[in-house]
C-alpha cells in the first residue's frame, strides 16, 4: 500500500539530521572542501569564468553545507529547504549574508520566479523525493533558457562487480529496519555503523592508496580522505532515510528527458561520487 505521507516523513527525518549535523564552524568548512570540489567539478570552469555574475538556487539545501561553497560565485543565491529543523540551521548560517534568499518550501512547491536562475543545484536530494520527475520539472521551469542544472543522484552500482552489489543489497535490508527506529536509537545505531564499518573501510582504502594499490572496488573507499564528522553524517544519511532511489546513467537520461531537459546535454563526472552530472536546459 502506498504511503501518502512518505515524503513528509522523509523531510522530517532530514530536518532532524540537519539539526544534529550543522557544519557551521570554520573548521567544518575546511573538512568539507575536498568533497565540495568533487561535487562542483562538472561546473568548475563555468563558475570560475562567471564569478559573482550568476544567479544560483540550491534546491533541498539541508544545512546549507554545500550552499556555502556556491556563495562566492553567485550574484544572488536562493536556498530552498522544506524541513523546519534544517531551515533553522540555514537562518543561522546565512543571517549576515544579504545576497542569500531563504525559502522554506518543498522543491515541488517552490515559488521562485520562472526562468530566473542561471544555475540550479541539487546534491543528494531528488533520490529521496517520491515523485522525482515532478521535482525535476519544477527545477526546469525555474532555469533561464540557457541555464544548467548540477545534480547528484545515487547510482545503482552499474559500474560495480557482483559482490559489491550483493553487499549493498544486504545493507539496504538493514536500512529499511534502522530508518524506522525511534530518533535517538537511530542516531546510536548509525554512529555504531560509522565507527565499526565506515571508518575501518575508509582507513583500509587510505592504506591501499599509500601502498599504491587499487582500492576503488572496496566499499566506502570514497571516504578515505574525509573527516569522521562527514562519515558520521553520511552513515545517518544512508541508513536513516525511509526512501532511497538509485539510478543508472540511462535511467537518469530518461528521467530528465521526461522533465523537459535535453538528454544529449548531460555530462557525467568520471569520478566519485556517482552520479554527479550537469545537464543543460536546451
Amino acid at each position: 500500500m502506498k504511503d501518502e505521507n512518505l515524503g513528509d516523513r522523509v523531510i522530517s527525518d532530514f530536518g532532524t539530521e540537519w539539526s544534529r549535523f550543522k557544519f557551521l564552524e570554520d573548521s567544518d568548512k575546511s573538512d568539507l572542501e575536498a568533497q565540495a570540489a568533487l561535487y562542483l567539478a562538472p561546473v568548475k570552469d563555468f563558475l570560475a569564468d562567471n564569478k559573482k555574475k550568476i544567479v544560483i538556487a540550491d534546491f533541498g539545501a539541508g544545512s546549507g553545507r554545500w550552499s556555502e561553497f556556491l556563495l562566492p560565485y553567485a550574484s544572488t543565491l536562493t536556498v530552498i529547504e522544506p524541513s523546519e529543523g534544517a531551515f533553522s540551521t540555514l537562518k543561522e548560517r546565512f543571517k549576515e549574508r544579504p545576497q542569500v534568499k531563504l525559502l522554506n518550501q518543498k522543491i515541488e512547491d517552490c515559488e521562485l520566479e520562472n526562468e530566473s536562475i542561471d544555475l540550479a543545484v541539487s546534491l543528494g536530494v531528488i533520490h529521496h523525493i517520491p515523485d522525482a520527475v515532478t521535482a525535476i520539472k519544477k527545477i526546469h521551469s525555474k532555469l533561464k533558457p540557457s541555464g544548467s542544472f548540477l545534480c547528484y543522484l545515487y547510482y545503482n552500482f552499474e559500474n560495480r562487480n557482483f559482490a559489491f552489489k550483493l553487499l549493498w543489497r544486504l545493507s539496504d535490508y538493514l536500512r529499511l529496519f534502522i530508518s524506522k527506529l525511534p530518533k535517538n536509537l537511530k542516531f546510536i545505531v548509525c554512529d555504531l555503523i560509522a565507527v565499526t564499518i565506515y571508518l575501518p573501510l575508509a582507513k583500509l582504502g587510505k592504506f591501499l592508496s599509500f601502498l599504491n594499490l587499487e582500492g576503488s572496488n572496496l566499499p566506502l573507499s570514497h571516504y578515505k580522505n574525509l573527516p569522521f564528522s562527514v562519515i558520521r553524517n553520511d552513515a545517518l544519511d544512508r541508513f536513516g532515510t525511509r526512501l532511497e532511489q538509485r539510478f543508472s546513467r540511462s535511467e537518469i537520461k530518461d528521467l530528465f528527458e521526461q522533465a523537459g531537459f535535453n538528454p544529449d546535454r548531460i555530462n557525467f563526472s568520471d569520478g566519485e561520487p556517482f552520479w554527479t552530472f550537469v545537464v543543460h536546459k536546451s
